[in-house]
């Protein structure tokens, strides 16, 4: 009931103030994500079958303040494979459910670069993804990115 009556009086106030012309700035963003950007990469535009794909992951702290985040992961990074219908085939490791949070901390105006890699086999040819993340606890999908690379002859 009390914030019910909370709710009613921000609402009246952001009324009042709109009326009058006064000028209430409100923030539309329901998430404010650190200047933070991140980078994928093969390293290569095709692989053959069975050639040992390498992934890269650059992680990019633009900011003048160290970055601190939650990860519902083991490790600071997850690379998933997805064929050409959008269905992942490889997933590095798992995320969320019960795992404890783990702290991933990234300095200002630094970055991390992580490594690893994958074998595809017995796959049919064609255009392949790759998806790179950070796994933050708050499940922010703006620290991704992604890259096509192709399986050939």
């Amino acid at each position: 009931m009390a914030m019910a009556r909370l709710f009613t009086s921000i609402s009246i106030l952001v009324l009042f103030l709109a009326g009058c012309g006064g000028q209430a700035e409100v923030e539309t963003s329901i998430e404010k994500k650190p200047d933070i950007s991140t980078v994928v990469d093969t390293g290569r535009e095709a692989y053959a079958l069975a050639e040992k794909v390498e992934l890269s992951l650059t992680v990019t702290n633009h900011d003048v303040e160290e970055r601190r985040l939650f990860l519902n992961a083991k490790k600071p990074y997850v690379f998933e494979i997805k064929n050409f219908k959008g269905i992942t085939i490889w997933k590095s490791q798992e995320t969320g459910g019960g795992l404890e949070l783990v702290e991933f901390y990234l300095p200002a105006l630094d970055k991390k670069v992580y490594h690893d890699s994958w074998v595809p086999e017995r796959l049919p040819l064609g255009e392949y993804s790759l998806i790179g993340y950070v796994p933050v606890a708050e499940n922010l999908k703006g620290y991704r990115d992604s890259t096509t690379f192709y399986l050939v002859d």
